[in-house]
């Protein structure tokens, strides 16, 4: 009997281990997936408007008229991270060095329940 419930255990202990290492790489599968689409804000330093670059602001307010600056963010690189939002709702972070120089421009996704997390996203330059 004593020998059955030993066995009982370790066949559990087992089962509940796989299932563990199993959600582990699904976790991480997710993870990989949402590195790639660049540092979170919450990640960054938050700064103020005024912290950007100098060419930075008068670029937005040329090429995007109708935006609004919701949202900006520093990383440990240098680069600014600039969250844009139009008249339509739609979204764009723009990515600047610390020089000013204009990186990469990409569409944000749209939230995706409380925690604003999206799907895909353009993440192309934009070309000039």
């Amino acid at each position: 009997m004593q020998k059955t419930l030993i066995a009982t255990a370790l066949l559990f202990a087992l089962f509940v281990t796989n299932a563990n290492a199993q959600n582990r790489r699904g976790n991480r599968a997710q993870t990989d997936t949402t590195a790639q689409a660049g540092p979170r804000f919450r990640q960054m330093e938050q700064v103020a408007q005024t912290d950007l670059p100098t060419s930075v602001l008068p670029y937005i307010k040329a090429t995007y008229p109708n935006a609004e600056v919701r949202r900006v963010a520093k990383d440990k690189e240098g680069k600014f991270y600039v969250v844009l939002v139009d008249a339509n709702k739609a979204r764009k972070v723009l990515v600047t060095s610390s020089t000013g120089d204009i990186l990469q421009t990409r569409d944000m996704p749209a939230n995706m329940g409380r925690r604003g997390r999206g799907q895909g996203g353009n993440s192309q330059p934009e070309t000039n």
